[in-house]
């Protein structure tokens, strides 16, 4: 097995639960398990009633509209007993059988395939776009897959592969994989999901359309890709739910301030989204649980999706337990994980990445679809020819990638300004976030529902400046700045 720190306190006590669990059938233990986790939901749903009112204290006595809104405290109570014997085998077996995966895909042959593991809300879009995109030639890059999986993974016959897919997508390779993912501050990836689901939502809420899985080359409806086909249709749901209640009238800002996180007349408010179960099944230690191949959208059928569900409910209640989950989450980011990037650092990720890869920022890059002009792209040739097209050596990659950048970050902009101004509120004015304005009590409320992802977070930037001093004592780090510059002067000479 791997070494992950038990402790030894921690090890006894699983060690002695354990040999009482061999005592009883293997019927009974089930019943056991299922008992401690309806157990566990009830705790948690019992802590409700405390959050709800110190949150409503917090804003000034806000009333809220009474949309029927299932939510779940965040800070579970310790464990029974009872949980304590059900998670403790069930963490030891799982982690076993991750250790002897690891092992295997150890010794398996290398494929020539990168594969960005796209924690969402850190800005992955714009890291795969405009980082590695232009980087790979067409006929290497596989076909998107952020709504579903088209690649075959056991012949991959493409080498840039890009999703919100977990770590048991990793497992159905049949060898090992260059494998990046980029990380961010939790706080901040969780109020960035916050907005965008508001955001998304208020471009649907007045619509009845279903979501549309569209062909090839269109683009991908939000609401089909996980997990906003959570927590979209949520927000749509509650939404409409309060228009309902207000009938024609418009909604009026909420008194107690809080930033555009506290409009209950319009929308689901940041506490409550917070506190939902829904949002700590697919957001809350996100980045982790990708990393474990627990997200309730991994791979393996029915029973292994049951299976991550306890798991997760385990990682969620304080205990050994999570601990020895949260540890190989970080070892997993160590020892298996080739580059990690991070959303404040995005041009020296793009720098990371080029390094990590044997792709340099000032070598070529490859148009992407966005590149060619209307009727520009070459039909009925050969791939050999296309990336002979594609290929722009006179546009060095740290140069796209910078423009690039820029671009996406005008057209989200845009973006979004349109969906705030979706929702009015009696004052005439749209959506209007303001991070500074939330409580810290809120706050605090998401780094405790967070905790296994703050310490990975720390790991990721505690490796990622590892990793650059390695490149910078090398000679392979370049500055896209410096790129840019260079490919300015040449331009103008």
């Amino acid at each position: 097995m791997l070494p992950v720190h038990h402790g030894k306190l921690g090890s006894r006590r699983r060690r002695s639960l354990q040999h009482a669990l061999r005592r009883v059938s293997a019927p009974v233990r089930s019943v056991l398990l299922l008992l401690s986790l309806l157990s566990a939901s009830l705790l948690l749903r019992r802590g409700v009633a405390s959050l709800a009112s110190r949150a409503a204290a917090r804003h000034g006595g806000l009333s809220v509209p009474s949309v029927e809104v299932v939510t779940a405290e965040p800070d579970a109570a310790p464990p029974s007993p009872a949980q304590e014997a059900a998670c403790g085998p069930l963490v030891s077996a799982w982690l076993s059988r991750a250790a002897a995966l690891s092992a295997a895909r150890a010794g398996a042959p290398a494929l020539n395939l990168t594969y960005f593991l796209h924690v969402p809300r850190t800005a992955g879009r714009t890291t795969f776009w405009c980082a590695l995109k232009p980087a790979f030639a067409p006929s290497e890059r596989c076909t998107r897959a952020y709504d579903h999986v088209r690649t075959d993974l056991a012949q991959p016959a493409c080498s840039l592969l890009s999703s919100h897919d977990d770590w048991s997508l990793v497992d159905g390779f049949p060898g090992k994989v260059t494998l990046a993912t980029q990380l961010r501050a939790p706080l901040d990836r969780v109020l960035s999901a916050y907005e965008f689901s508001v955001e998304v939502a208020a471009r649907y809420a007045s619509a009845n359309r279903p979501p549309a899985r569209n062909a090839a080359g269109k683009p991908l409806d939000t609401r089909t890709v996980w997990p906003w086909s959570v927590l979209v249709p949520l927000m749509v749901d509650d939404m409409r739910a309060r228009a309902a209640q207000r009938g024609d009238v418009a909604p009026v800002r909420s008194a107690g301030g809080g930033g555009g996180y506290a409009e209950s007349e319009a929308y689901l408010p940041l506490r409550e989204f917070v506190a939902h179960p829904s949002v700590a099944e697919v957001l809350h230690n996100g980045a982790a649980f990708q990393l474990l191949g627990l997200t309730n959208n991994s791979a393996g059928g029915e029973t292994a999706r049951q299976e991550a569900q306890s798991l997760r409910a385990c990682a969620r209640a304080p205990g050994q337990p999570a601990a020895e989950l949260g540890a190989y989450a970080r070892h997993r980011l160590q020892t298996e994980v080739s580059v990690v990037t991070l959303t404040e650092r995005l041009r020296e990720s793009a720098a990371m990445l080029a390094a990590a890869l044997g792709r340099p920022l000032s070598g070529p890059s490859y148009k992407t679809a966005a590149d060619w002009a209307k009727g520009e792209a070459p039909r009925g040739t050969t791939p050999q020819q296309f990336d002979a097209a594609a290929r722009q050596p006179d546009r060095p990659l740290g140069a796209v990638f910078s423009a690039c950048a820029d671009k996406q970050h005008g057209v989200f902009r845009g973006r979004k300004t349109a969906d705030h101004g979706r929702v009015r509120f009696s004052d005439g004015q749209g959506i209007s976030f303001r991070r500074d304005s939330l409580p810290p009590e809120v706050l605090e409320d998401i780094l405790r529902a967070n905790a296994l992802d703050v310490a990975l977070y720390e790991l990721g930037v505690r490796e990622f400046d590892d990793r650059k001093r390695r490149f910078q004592h090398q000679g392979l780090w370049e500055s896209v700045d410096e790129v840019v510059v260079q490919a300015g002067s040449r331009d103008t000479a």
